[in-house]
């Protein structure tokens, strides 16, 4: 995904995953999203469940 061209509540929930090593579970809710790459988790939430690692980047299933 481009950031860029992502809703706008879509950046700054990543951005706020960057800056501060978090995600709010609830916004999988409104967005169809079935996976997410990352490198800058702090900690597991609910919602994910770890499938695979790549270098830096960790690969979650979102679970609803």
């Amino acid at each position: 995904m481009e950031v860029g061209l992502t809703d706008m509540a879509v950046q700054m929930q990543m951005k706020g995953m960057a800056q501060n090593g978090t995600i709010d579970c609830g916004f999988f809710k409104k967005y169809g999203y079935d996976v997410l790459v990352e490198k800058s988790l702090k900690q597991t939430p609910p919602c994910l469940n770890l499938i695979g690692v790549d270098r830096e980047y960790r690969i979650w299933k979102i679970i609803r």
